[in-house]
């Protein structure tokens, strides 16, 4: 990658390395896996478990972040608003979805 940090087989994967980078240092406690691995975990698990393959839609599509105000407000969902709003910062940053967040 052009950073000289970084190596990917493929050069488009260069993009993702400084969000990992973020999340890590700022989001994760850097390699500890504590409570927020944990609860960044439970949320992607909790958006992806929901989906609908007679009405379409659902699966790691960022929808917990996107309609916080309404998803986390579900019972299975209670608990989840805290690290929705840990997450939240990290997106418009790296111009990704909350969904991308999921899959890095």
């Amino acid at each position: 990658c052009a950073d000289g940090i970084h190596t990917a087989t493929n050069e488009a994967c260069c993009a993702l390395f400084p969000i990992m980078d973020d999340t890590q240092a700022n989001l994760v406690d850097g390699e500890e896996c504590g409570e927020d691995v944990h609860e960044s975990l439970r949320l992607t698990f909790h958006d992806v478990i929901v989906s609908s393959f007679t009405e379409g839609g659902g699966g790691a599509d960022g929808s917990i972040i996107i309609f916080s105000d309404i998803e986390t407000n579900f019972h299975a969902n209670i608990g989840i608003d805290e690290i929705v709003e840990e997450q939240r910062p990290f997106i418009a940053p790296h111009n990704i979805t909350p969904g991308d967040l999921y899959d890095i």
